[in-house]
């Protein structure tokens, strides 16, 4: 069940994938679901970024996801799931919220992450602050000549 988000709440889902439709019927069988609106793919998702409060990713696995450096970078705070690369992303209680896998775990912490929207503005600037120094392709760039430049010395 979901924390109460007022009448003017919607979930964007963004993207397509295979679970859509198992996500649509589960949308319309919900009382709740009629603030559920599938956007599809889109090429407009910056735009679609900067109208948003809050993002949110309960992937189950993921790497270094890009979706959420672009929210950081949006200025937006994250609420993820705890998995792969995102806690080295998301400062909990900084730049974001992290949860377990677990749905129950991700509800209950998005109703905390409700009660701090008064703060999302000071985090979502700590996000992008984050994202610009830690993701940019400045960083990123002396960062993989760093790397490129220690592998050149070990060999000699």
């Amino acid at each position: 069940m979901l924390p109460h988000l007022g009448p003017a709440a919607q979930l964007l889902i963004i993207g397509d994938g295979p679970e859509r439709p198992k996500l649509e019927t589960l949308a319309g069988q919900n009382a709740q679901g009629n603030f559920v609106r599938f956007l599809g793919q889109r090429s407009d998702v910056a735009r679609l970024l900067n109208g948003l409060d809050l993002f949110a990713l309960s992937s189950t696995t993921e790497g270094h996801p890009i979706s959420v450096i672009e929210a950081m970078a949006t200025a937006l705070p994250v609420l993820a799931t705890n998995v792969g690369g995102i806690p080295e992303m998301i400062e909990d209680g900084k730049t974001g919220f992290l949860a377990p896998v677990d749905e129950s775990a991700f509800t209950a912490r998005l109703a905390s992450a409700i009660e701090l929207r008064g703060n999302w503005p000071v985090m979502g600037a700590a996000a992008r602050s984050a994202a610009h120094v830690r993701f940019s392709s400045e960083t990123m760039t002396d960062r993989y000549l760093d790397l490129y430049q220690t592998i050149r010395n070990a060999r000699g």
